[in-house]
């Protein structure tokens, strides 16, 4: 079992979120119900469970996220294969037609949700103590994401260091004005 360290599950909770954004952005047209059906699974995600699994863990029913969203079950379930599909979700069967929703984030977005993350949780106002050190790690970690970085992700940005292929984010002036 997971320590309680203060924050690490809302912490979980917007690497997940930074994580779905950033797989749904290629999607089309299911991209927004994907979207908002995975939003609403991490508003249903479990503190206990998460302590207890050290990973989020959700179990809302199908009825209920279409209650709430607005939505036809059925547009409920093709969003939910469509997490399944990008590994953002594992479905596992409970009891009486139950389902535990476990919430992954992909290696594929792991970098992305990792810095959005961090960018989220850090202070606005760093003193000049500390900025040397955060820009020397977060330089670091852009570097790490520019390795990363496929050739085709470079001559479509322009050579400028993007860890987000298809995506027009750049990465170090993200970390410059952290």
């Amino acid at each position: 079992m997971s320590n309680y360290n203060s924050g690490a599950f809302e912490r979980a909770k917007d690497e997940w979120n930074c994580a779905l954004i950033y797989l749904t952005g290629d999607l089309g047209r299911i991209a927004l119900n994907v979207m908002r059906v995975g939003n609403m699974m991490a508003m249903h995600a479990n503190r206990k469970e998460f302590y207890e699994h050290d990973q989020l863990v959700a179990f809302p029913s199908l009825d209920r996220l279409a209650f709430m969203l607005g939505l036809n079950e059925k547009t409920v379930r093709r969003a939910r294969n469509k997490l399944v599909e990008l590994g953002l979700i594992e479905v596992a069967h409970r009891y009486n037609n139950s389902n535990y929703y476990f919430m992954k984030i992909p290696t594929a977005a792991k970098n992305h949700a990792y810095v959005c993350s961090d960018l989220l949780c850090s202070p606005r106002r760093r003193t000049p103590e500390t900025a040397k050190a955060d820009d020397a790690q977060m330089s670091d970690l852009a570097t790490g994401a520019g390795e990363q970085m496929s050739e085709g992700c470079a001559q479509m940005s322009g050579g400028v260091d993007n860890c987000a292929p298809n995506h027009d984010v750049n990465v170090n002036y993200l970390l410059r004005t952290y």
